[in-house]
């Protein structure tokens, strides 16, 4: 809990299910718009939800995109609406509210800490160059490989692309 939500109080308990993957939409140059539907969560919050409460949940965010070094970084990450619904519970005001509340940190903490830590290095591609490349001036065992890296995007993909040269 502490490490999607914040501070939890005792007792507290979060079941999350994710029922579709999410969905990333290109919007521009590094920019991309993420998806997450169909999840369920179930809560037990001591004080507000001490019998287990299942809720439906939906959520678009918004984010930058980078390259650094060999990873992909996104920036700023911002949600921007947020959709739950109570199942077979109707909620007075307040408890909506701590409800909404808690649901948003939670979104805001999963999509931070999964887009950022879930991804893989960038396989860019770079091999050792062999002592009988000295010959022609390029020194023995360094790296050659793609350099400068670059994202660029289309409607549909990011392409990857940068100068070919020792690293």
């Amino acid at each position: 809990g502490d490490t999607l939500s914040g501070d939890l109080p005792d007792g507290s308990r979060i079941d999350l299910s994710m029922e579709l993957p999410p969905v990333l939409v290109l919007k521009g140059k590094n920019k991309v718009e993420l998806h997450l539907g169909a999840a369920r969560v179930g809560l037990v919050y001591p004080g507000v939800f001490d019998d287990p409460l299942t809720v439906g949940l939906g959520a678009v965010g918004f984010t930058g995109i980078i390259i650094n070094g060999d990873a992909l970084q996104f920036t700023n990450i911002q949600l921007s609406e947020l959709y739950f619904s109570p199942e077979g519970v109707s909620l007075d005001a307040s408890s909506r509210d701590v409800l909404e509340s808690f649901l948003r940190t939670l979104v805001q903490g999963l999509i931070d800490r999964s887009l950022n830590n879930a991804l893989p290095s960038l396989p860019i591609p770079s091999f050792a160059l062999p002592a009988s490349m000295t010959q022609y001036g390029l020194p023995p065992n360094a790296e050659l490989g793609i350099i400068q890296p670059t994202l660029d995007n289309s409607t549909t993909h990011y392409t990857l692309d940068g100068a070919f040269g020792l690293r």
